[in-house]
């Protein structure tokens, strides 16, 4: 069916050959395996989406375009500097990409990628692009997307990419009020003791959060998913949650459209509903109703809002349980396990979620999340009969798709304490390309620090809690840095940001000699290295890219 459709729409197949012969270019082959190793259908990879696979859906989307495929594992030697260039020359925001259709989304970011070869390979060999690319850390293009309407975040990629790679530190755009968004950056992974002050107590307003909640969260971000490689390089940037309209305390908050499902969930209030549902049961039993959630009641509804997350949900949807909204369908399936679990009679719709959920859980299609209390014991249970007694607060974590552009797919390891009513959320991603780091670089994770809510009943949520460095004294610096690299002058009416980007944009740092030794070598370097007959640039090509045509 693939083939058939491509061979009767032409501007399909225009799309596929043109990605097709920029993959030619650039790497000497069209079919290139992604990450596993393996070649996977744009079928294949619309059917893992289907059936809520979105990790399989990724990769097998890679072998859909053979220049992200390559893209991820050159088979080209020498042209490591030009993928990042090209990497850091892609626009932020990709239609499809996290959402919608898979296959185009990443179909779009190939072609977005291809796109952004020119320039990289402009920026590569033209003495005036490396001097602007070593003084101020990030490129035009990338300046570009930053002060259009739809590069939210272009300059937080930017500076995230160059800390991942050497000999980068000191560029402009960590000391413009860009770098002033983060709190700490370039943390050893060995360095403990200043990333747990980091995400803890060191930057806090208020009242500190408890130490083991703290020690708790350091060992998952040391020692947890993000920590592909446990002999690896890994650096840690903490990132002010209160920028981009605080949208690090919103989503940790769980007020946010894009926060992680649970928090969504106890923001909600769902914790109140369950508890009417569990008082129903007590009323009927003439037992005395209970004040709030806590204990093997908070097990159960912790693991529940934990297990039902976006992948669970859309599994859910699509394995007949019903066309609910998230915190509807947890709500229905949380009263429906209670019921079972005290012999009630199941309603048909509960029945109907209950058993879609039993039916995926016995498929091996969703797993319960892994809920364990202070101690670190595992207190969850498939059965609700089966949950343990918990000692303090509860433990959970939940991937999720955040609105931090250049953050995406992120990571939310909650605590929950039932005693005090009160949610720690700490949100952090690891920063990469389908999970690979810049050529030559090493592993970068984004975090924000702690933040703490009451998910009681009445309660708000607090952007109070963290100091800012984009004090008034900071940016005011950080403005006069940004003047005397560049020469330009703010003007009176323009905010620091509008100021930055303008002049990063228009500025022209000296050309030394050695950005003009440095434009030959890649020069030569891309003329020679052998991917396409002479090399990856005809000496016609070179010509054609220095005179932007």
């Amino acid at each position: 069916m693939a083939e058939r459709r491509r061979r009767y729409n032409p501007s399909v197949r225009r799309e596929e050959d043109q990605l097709e012969q920029a993959g030619k270019l650039l790497y000497g082959t069209a079919s290139v395996a992604p990450v596993t190793g393996e070649i996977i259908a744009a079928k294949e990879a619309k059917e893992a989406f289907e059936r809520g696979d979105y990790g399989m859906m990724a990769l097998a989307s890679l072998g859909a375009i053979p220049l992200v495929g390559a893209a991820v594992r050159p088979v080209t030697k020498g042209v490591g500097s030009l993928l990042n260039k090209i990497a850091q020359n892609t626009p932020t925001h990709i239609p499809d990409f996290y959402s919608g259709n898979p296959v185009k989304g990443m179909f779009n970011f190939g072609k977005e990628f291809a796109k952004a070869t020119p320039t990289a390979i402009r920026e590569s060999i033209d003495p005036q692009a490396v001097a602007k690319r070593r003084v101020q850390g990030i490129s035009d293009t990338k300046v570009d997307d930053w002060a259009g309407e739809l590069g939210q975040d272009a300059d937080l990629t930017a500076i995230s990419i160059n800390r991942q790679l050497p000999d980068t530190e000191g560029a402009l755009l960590e000391r413009s009020v860009v770098g002033l968004k983060y709190l700490d950056s370039r943390i050893p992974r060995e360095d403990t003791t200043r990333l747990a002050q980091g995400i803890g107590q060191g930057f806090r307003e208020g009242k500190d959060v408890p130490e083991s909640v703290v020690n708790r969260a350091l060992t998952h971000l040391t020692n947890g998913p993000h920590i592909k490689n446990p002999k690896g390089v890994y650096e840690y940037q903490i990132k002010d949650p209160s920028s981009g309209a605080n949208i690090g305390y919103r989503e940790a908050a769980g007020v946010a459209t894009t926060s992680s499902p649970i928090a969504r969930a106890m923001n909600a209030k769902t914790t109140d509903d369950y508890l009417k549902v569990l008082n129903k049961t007590r009323k009927m039993q003439k037992m005395k109703p209970l004040a709030k959630l806590e204990g093997k009641d908070m097990v159960e509804y912790v693991q529940m809002a934990s297990t039902l997350d976006n992948r669970a949900y859309q599994l859910m949807k699509k394995a007949g349980a019903g066309d609910y909204q998230p915190s509807v369908m947890l709500e229905t399936l949380l009263r429906a396990r209670a019921k079972q679990n005290a012999g009630r009679k199941v309603g048909v719709g509960e029945k109907q979620i209950l058993d879609t959920f039993d039916k995926l859980l016995n498929a091996k299609a969703i797993k319960m999340a892994r809920v364990s209390d202070e101690a670190g014991n595992p207190v969850g249970a498939r059965n609700v009969a089966d949950i343990k007694d918990p000692e303090g607060y509860l433990v959970t974590q939940q991937s999720f798709v955040s609105g931090q552009q250049e953050l995406g797919g992120m990571n939310a390891f909650v605590v929950v304490d039932p005693s005090k009513e009160k949610m720690y959320t700490m949100l952090s991603d690891g920063h990469d390309m389908f999970g690979i780091n810049p050529v030559g670089g090493k592993s970068l994770i984004t975090v924000t620090p702690i933040v703490e809510n009451s998910y009681k009943t009445g309660s708000k949520w607090n952007s109070k809690q963290i100091k800012k460095r984009a004090s008034k004294r900071n940016v005011n610096r950080a403005i006069k840095d940004v003047e005397e690299a560049t020469g330009i002058k703010k003007k009176k009416s323009e905010t620091p940001e509008a100021f930055t980007k303008r002049a990063f944009r228009t500025s022209k740092p000296a050309v030394t000699e050695a950005d003009k030794a440095r434009a030959l070598a890649a020069k030569r370097k891309l003329q020679g290295t052998g991917a396409v007959g002479g090399g990856l640039l005809t000496a016609g090509a070179v010509s054609a890219v220095s005179n932007d045509e």
